[in-house]
């Protein structure tokens, strides 16, 4: 009688996926959280823009990087400066308090009022302070400007209620950083 071997069953390798997944997303947010350029400022950026009479160089090697970029002074004096101040209480934590309308380097003005008030009485004093129509070397009609500075806690969608009161009356819009304090 012949012995025979019993085979074995083979054996089945069975690599556990989960935790490998796991692991590796952990890792990823790990990097992904503590990743902090330093070379990268927010908001700062060099740029170099050539000047709208010079050529396009085809040769990145032909760039000047010394040229004059513009030699026109934008011309955006601002004839209004809005400050727009949040409210600091947590229920009411990103609406606007109040607002301070500064017109040609006067004292500025609180404007404490509900929202359509204060956009109302904004809309008056903007049309008030509104100038003559101007027209600039080229023909184009200038618009008048207006400097918007807004607390860090004020919610854009306030922001941009102030911004359509602007507009409507005419004003373009640009932003300056917010007075410490």
């Amino acid at each position: 009688m012949s012995k025979r071997k019993k085979q074995e069953p083979e054996t089945q390798i069975v690599l556990p996926v989960t935790p490998m997944l796991d692991m590796t997303f952990q890792l990823m947010f790990f990097f992904l959280t503590t990743f902090n350029p330093s070379s990268i400022k927010e908001g700062q950026m060099d740029m170099s823009l050539p000047a709208k009479n010079d050529a396009a160089a085809k040769n990145p090697s032909d760039v000047n990087p010394v040229s004059e970029s513009h030699k026109e002074e934008v011309d955006d004096k601002a004839v209004v400066t809005i400050n727009l101040r949040g409210q600091k209480d947590p229920k009411n934590r990103g609406k606007i308090s109040y607002l301070t309308v500064n017109t040609d380097n006067a004292t500025d003005e609180e404007i404490k009022a509900t929202e359509e008030d204060r956009e109302r009485i904004l809309a008056e004093k903007l049309d008030k302070v509104k100038p003559a129509e101007a027209v600039d070397d080229k023909g184009k009609k200038k618009v008048p400007t207006v400097r918007m500075a807004a607390d860090a806690d004020v919610r854009w969608s306030q922001v941009m209620r102030i911004m359509d009161v602007c507009y409507k009356t005419g004003y373009q819009v640009s932003f300056v950083k917010p007075p410490e304090g």
